[in-house]
């Protein structure tokens, strides 16, 4: 700041009128489990060597409130979080599925669900692509990470991933949601151009490019913009090639 300044508004709030009370046990658990779960990934990074011991730190944090009676969902939610950021998908899973099933209201959650039924879903099918049946199970969770805050990147990234690898044609409703992921992460290039690619493939290859467009406008890495401007000139000569063939 240059120059200091004065704000003087019209007619103050009243006060909130606060009610204190002594946290309990399982009420700090639930804190300070979630603060242990944070701090897994930073020390993963900073200082490997300690990360199991953050990871089990965690884990009896979060375990604690669980013995101590509490069957909150907000708690199967973080413990299952906790293993993910663990790296077991496989400990995870359970959590998530009853947090989940409880409603809780954790956008995180219903992702690494959808993304641990994906994987698992690869693992078993005989062949590459999924049946409808198997792609609505892992869609549905993230339908409802979409109505929750904050946004996730990762949930328009992987839808982005099943539709491109595992459908054929898209309806208008599906590319609305990728539009949707684009107007929250309009800087995200990897996204706008897989969902640019998408628009192409149902032959909406001009729609695609004004998505690139907006992409470049909006993006202030230079990188970003020289991949966006070669998919740009990728989809300029498709569009040409097509309307030779028209």
């Amino acid at each position: 700041m240059r120059r200091g300044f004065e704000l003087h508004p019209t007619q103050l709030k009243e006060p909130y009128d606060y009610v204190l009370m002594p946290a309990s046990e399982v009420e700090v658990s639930l804190v300070k489990g979630d603060l242990d779960r944070l701090k897994i990934r930073y020390v993963r990074t900073k200082f490997p060597i300690l990360t199991e011991k953050y990871i089990e730190q965690a884990r009896r944090t979060l375990r604690r409130a669980y013995d101590l009676g509490e069957r909150d969902p907000r708690l199967f939610g973080l413990m299952g979080l906790c293993e993910c950021d663990a790296g077991d998908d496989t400990a995870a899973q359970p959590w998530l599925e009853k947090a989940a099933a409880r409603g809780v209201i954790r956008p995180r959650v219903y992702f690494e669900l959808a993304r641990i039924r994906y994987h698992a879903r690869l693992g078993q099918s005989a062949t590459s692509r999924l049946t409808e049946a198997e792609l609505n199970d892992i869609t549905e969770p993230l339908a409802i990470a979409r109505t929750q805050a904050p946004p996730q990147l990762e949930v328009y990234k992987l839808l982005v991933e099943l539709w491109s690898q595992h459908t054929t044609k898209l309806a208008q409703p599906q590319l609305d949601v990728l539009d949707e992921g684009l107007g929250y992460f309009p800087r995200e290039a990897e996204l706008v151009a897989a969902v640019a690619r998408l628009y192409a493939r149902q032959n909406r290859i001009r729609e695609g490019m004004a998505r690139v467009e907006h992409g470049m406008a909006m993006t202030d890495d230079a990188g970003s913009r020289l991949q966006l401007q070669q998919l740009l000139q990728e989809l300029a000569a498709a569009e040409g090639q097509t309307e030779v063939l028209n």
